[in-house]
């Protein structure tokens, strides 16, 4: 026997049922530029200048602060 509140929950996961997309193991990605266009967008990383400038900053507002208030 199914109780009422197995079979609202039942007709409400019918309700909300929404199919899958397809991914990419059944899908595959089938482009030939696909791996140099990858490869492109890695070479121009920003992430390393940024970084280095950022950690320059870090360490010289700290000693110009000093030596500006020490005078």
């Amino acid at each position: 026997m199914i109780s009422p509140l197995n079979h609202n929950l039942t007709l409400l996961a019918d309700l909300n049922y929404e199919t899958k997309e397809t991914t990419s193991l059944s899908d595959p990605i089938t482009d030939p530029n696909f791996n140099v266009m990858r490869n492109n967008e890695l070479g121009r990383s920003l992430a390393i200048p940024l970084v280095l400038g950022v950690l320059i900053i870090a360490i010289i507002t700290p000693l110009v602060t000093w030596w500006y208030f020490s005078r």
